[in-house]
């Protein structure tokens, strides 16, 4: 039946205003393009035709900056903090997970193994610098739950960052859908923290002092669907907020 109704309300957005055209400008993460990109311009594609998509893929910082100078329709941002002026949605939490190499914690089948946040520092860690959003995340968790991690390396770059995983060189704390094809490959394991304990939220912000043009309202209505059909289906296993359900 949810499924369902997404394919209903997917066809309901073609028919509610087809005529609709122009260009919209959205700005998502590493993780959320690779998990949701293809699927959007082509949902924009089939359901609204005149409507033209730019996807641009940058960090949160960097969105968070388009979206202060009006340079954007619509962005992904993890993480919100104080905004300002600018008005949000808040669309899922998603899990975080310690990532190490193949068979590190165990074979897929048997379910994650589960990491205490107190022994973090016990795995040397590759990840982001001290400016990225993901960094910002992790120290504030760290401060906010009592715990210590360890940096051997920060790499400004996702794929990398899972390259050297896989090849031994240290662990990461990321999400599922950033680290997907290496999990699909076997090239890497994960492990949960503290039983789910470490959490980012994910919203779809706009800056109000821009028009809101009929091509921007077709993608983030396009945008949250697509979301929540991925949900619904067990693609993406994220905590949807009232937005998606």
């Amino acid at each position: 039946h949810i499924l369902r109704g997404i394919d209903q309300a997917l066809e309901d957005v073609q028919a509610v205003n087809a005529a609709a055209s122009g260009q919209a400008v959205i700005a998502l993460p590493y993780s959320i393009n690779k998990l949701l990109g293809v699927e959007l311009v082509e949902a924009v594609i089939e359901h609204a035709p005149g409507t033209g998509v730019r996807l641009v893929e940058a960090t949160t910082g960097q969105i968070r900056g388009w979206l202060d100078g009006g340079r954007v329709d619509l962005g992904v941002l993890y993480d919100l903090g104080p905004i300002r002026h600018l008005s949000a949605r808040r669309l899922v939490s998603e899990e975080m997970y310690l990532i190490g190499p193949a068979n590190r914690f165990g074979a897929s089948g048997e379910g994650p193994a589960n990491i205490c946040l107190a022994d973090l520092k016990d795995f040397p860690l590759i990840t982001t610098g001290q400016q990225h959003g993901l960094r910002k995340f992790l120290d504030l968790e760290a401060q906010r739950r009592g715990f210590a991690y360890r940096v051997i390396h920060e790499i400004d770059a996702v794929n990398t960052i899972a390259d050297l995983v896989a090849n031994g060189h240290g662990f990461t704390i990321l999400s599922k859908p950033a680290v997907r094809d290496g999990l699909l490959a076997g090239r890497l394991s994960l492990a949960r923290i503290g039983d789910g304990a470490l959490r980012r939220t994910l919203s779809l912000v706009r800056n109000p002092s821009q028009v809101v043009t009929h091509a921007s309202a077709r993608v983030e209505d396009l945008t949250i669907k697509i979301m929540a059909s991925l949900i619904a289906k067990g693609v993406w296993e994220a905590e949807p907020s009232a937005a998606l359900r």
